[in-house]
């Protein structure tokens, strides 16, 4: 079926629509807005924590110490917040290619491997972990 000529002139060609247009984020602003954001997350990540360490007598013992390492741990998580959101980009996009590599598989397509076996693991050489070659998961 033909173009829709509405609006132009028999013999003339339909006019050109105008390009959309797009503004580019201002990404100077938008990493300090998140850097602003990280900092004020950070210092009410770490008044929580303080406020429940001087509570935490009166809620129970921790006597496994968990309470404590998580607490250590995020502490030191939010130390770096740029750090955090470069790991958890890649995290993601770790995720992201190994979702793409199922799916490529899935579909029939030959993909290589995301992760390669250590040469002498043998935690994997168990004929189960290979003998399905038509599961995509393998």
């Amino acid at each position: 079926m033909a173009e829709s000529t509405r609006g132009a002139r028999p013999g003339t060609a339909p006019a050109a629509e105008a390009p959309a247009t797009h503004i580019a984020p201002d990404t100077a602003a938008m990493a300090q807005r998140f850097a602003e954001l990280a900092q004020r997350s950070s210092q009410l990540v770490m008044q929580y924590f303080e406020r429940n360490a001087q509570s935490a007598g009166a809620a129970g013992s921790d006597e496994m110490g968990v309470q404590r390492a998580f607490a250590d741990a995020f502490k030191q998580m939010w130390q770096d917040p740029a750090k955090l959101m470069q790991t958890q980009m890649n995290m993601w996009n770790d995720y992201m290619n190994l979702w793409q590599s199922t799916w490529l598989k899935a579909m029939g397509m030959s993909v290589a491997p995301i992760a390669e076996t250590p040469k002498g693991d043998k935690r994997f050489k168990h004929d189960d972990w290979f003998g399905h070659r038509d599961c995509v998961l393998f």
